[in-house]
Formats: structure tokens, C-alpha cells, sequence
């Protein structure tokens, strides 16, 4: 069995320098290599993970028969360009399980040797999702609970919560599984491209799981969320991308994995709550952003690039 760890990196080389130093260290199991795809960062993150003794100039390296490799990518391809890339460049390498997460969360000194503990059972396989600063939360929630102690007490009598998964976040996926479902939709760019790919695994009957003694620990959710007459929930990302590919990338998820229905309150809860509040700005991205994702266009979000 040998393990690639793929991370996606973006102007965060300290927080990458913490996640790959987190990887190295595991107890008791060890990935074969680390795959660091770096989507065209302006940080100098290069020359610092050299500086750091991570990288040669070479761009390879090995710790402890760990070997470290580094892709620049010629411009920013979103965190599902990035999943994409890096997937597919280690699975031509031949490897039979990825270690899949973005730069800003870290492994435990254990989540390895949890996780590849039921990787006979399942493919798709998650740790749970620690807020960083408290670990008594979790970072995203499993069914909107966030309580550590109350995941416990609901799922007191499995290891593994079945068909629940935090992609992306210190996942583990198999080499069957890609070559099941393939790689992530690149075009989605970043928000929902983690829940796309987890929904097209569901439905090809992939085995998918939560490891409850498997920790990654990441910041808490930033998602903005309000709610409509004190009962319905909409989400609102902080800027204009990420707030039109959130808005894209789950409308065209609901349109292809969910029901009419689904799709119909989706449309109604976002136009009730921008006319109520009167942001017709709002609205209008909304309706360009879902009218993009019924057209299956994904060649707008880079209006919104800074």
C-alpha cells in the first residue's frame, strides 16, 4: 500500500509550512510522498519551503523516505483545479491512496494510522473536522451539530459514521474510487466542488465514512448565515466570488443530484430573502450565478477575480 498526501496551496506558505510539518510527523503511519500543487501563489512560497529545508531547488526532496514534490501551476485554477491536478498527477504516479486537503488545515499526529484502519470497508474516508482553536467543536458540522461530545453520544455505537464526509479536509481516497467516479470538476473552481464530488461518490455506491478517533484540525466555518423569519437558513459568502460560485456551484448540484422540488425551495428561499431585504445587487448575482449553473456554464467566475 503507498500513500501520496496532495495539498493545495494559495498565498499561505506558513499554514502550508504547519500542514506538510504535520504530515511528516505521523505516528505510525506514513505516507510514501506529499504532493504540494501551488495554484500561482505571490507569496514566495518556493523559495520558503527551501528556506525551511522542505523543498531543494530542485524542487524534490525526501525526508525519511518521504518524498516532497512541488507543481507551480501557471495561474489560479481554484481549489478544484487544484484537487484536480494534484489527483490526477499521483494517480499516473501509481499510488493507491490519497490524502487529500487544502493548506489551511492540519492533521493530527494519529489521523493516518485511524483512518487507513477501514480502508478495507471504504473508500472514501474522512476524519472529523476540529475547529484549531477549540477541539471541543467541530469545524463543520455532521447534520448541523458542531459539538464533539454530542457526535459521541449520537454515534456512540460505530467508528464509523456511515455516508458522512468533510472532503478535502484530510480525506483518504482509494485508487478504486478514482477510477470509479474520476477526478474532481476542475471548472467549479472553489465553494461546492468538495460537495459535487462527495454526491457523485454517493451515487456510484462508494463506501463513505467519517473515522471518529480521526482528527484534522482547520479554522472554524466563515460561511456568513441568516436567517429568514427565524427558520429558514441561507448562506452568504463573504465576497462577490465566492459568493457566485456558491450560488452556482450548489445550484447545479441540487439540479443534477437532488429532486425538482429541492431545486424549486433552493430558487424560492434566496429571491424571498433578497426581496425582503431589498438587495436587488444580491438578486442579480443570484439569478446570473443559477442561470449559468442550469446552462451548465462554469466560464464566469473569473470576472469576479481580483
Amino acid at each position: 500500500m503507498n500513500i501520496c498526501a496532495v495539498i493545495v496551496t494559495y498565498n499561505r506558505k506558513e499554514l502550508l509550512l504547519r500542514c506538510i510539518k504535520s504530515i511528516l510527523s505521523q505516528n505510525g503511519s506514513k505516507v510514501d510522498k506529499i504532493l504540494i500543487i501551488d495554484n500561482a501563489s505571490t507569496d514566495g512560497v518556493r523559495d520558503y519551503l527551501i528556506d525551511n529545508k522542505i523543498l531543494s531547488t530542485s524542487d524534490e526532496f525526501f525526508h525519511d523516505n518521504i518524498a516532497v514534490e512541488y507543481v507551480r501551476l501557471e495561474s489560479n485554477i481554484g481549489g478544484a483545479g487544484g484537487f484536480n491536478k494534484g489527483l490526477s498527477i499521483a494517480f499516473k504516479q501509481g499510488f493507491d491512496f490519497y490524502w487529500v486537503m487544502d493548506d489551511d488545515g492540519y492533521p493530527a499526529d494519529t489521523c493516518l494510522q485511524h483512518l487507513l484502519k477501514y480502508t478495507e470497508q471504504f473508500d472514501f474516508l474522512s476524519p472529523l473536522v476540529l475547529n484549531e482553536k477549540n477541539h471541543e467543536k467541530l469545524s463543520f458540522g455532521i447534520n448541523g451539530v458542531i459539538s464533539l461530545e454530542t457526535i459521541h453520544k449520537l454515534y456512540f455505537d460505530v467508528d464509523v459514521i456511515a455516508n458522512k464526509a468533510n472532503p478535502f479536509n484530510g480525506v483518504l481516497f482509494s485508487r478504486k474510487m478514482l477510477d470509479l467516479i474520476g477526478l474532481p470538476k476542475s471548472d467549479m473552481f472553489i465553494w461546492g466542488d468538495e460537495n459535487e464530488y462527495q454526491q457523485r461518490a454517493l451515487k456510484a455506491g462508494v463506501n463513505i465514512g467519517t473515522v471518529k478517533d480521526a482528527f484534522h484540525f482547520h479554522p472554524e466555518n466563515r460561511v456568513n448565515s441568516k436567517l429568514i423569519f427565524n427558520r429558514i437558513k441561507v448562506n452568504l459568502p463573504e465576497d462577490s466570488l465566492r459568493r457566485y460560485c456558491y450560488f452556482r456551484n450548489y445550484t447545479y448540484i441540487i439540479k443534477k443530484y437532488s429532486t425538482k422540488a429541492s431545486l424549486m425551495r433552493w430558487f424560492a428561499k434566496y429571491i424571498l430573502f433578497f426581496v425582503i431585504t431589498f438587495d436587488f445587487n444580491g438578486l442579480s448575482l443570484f439569478f446570473k450565478a443559477a442561470g449559468h449553473a442550469l446552462t451548465n456554464d462554469f466560464t464566469h467566475h473569473r470576472e469576479y477575480l481580483k
